[in-house]
């Protein structure tokens, strides 16, 4: 079974943009360039099955 992309990534981003524990932690720029990088990635790969997208990441690192 190949299910699409629900909109859990951006609620993902929304909660790892309000939490004050990562934030302290990793700091204001750091943070933000972690959810600048997982917002290209849910922009590139949205419309994708969950499939899709492992198959165009593994081994992609």
């Amino acid at each position: 079974m190949h299910r699409k992309a629900t909109g859990r990534p951006a609620r993902g981003r929304r909660y790892l943009k309000g939490s004050v524990v990562l934030r302290e932690a990793m700091g204001d720029h750091l943070l933000g360039s972690v959810l600048a990088v997982r917002g290209a990635e849910d922009s590139l790969f949205a419309g994708r099955t969950r499939a899709e997208t492992v198959q165009a990441t593994r081994w992609c690192y």
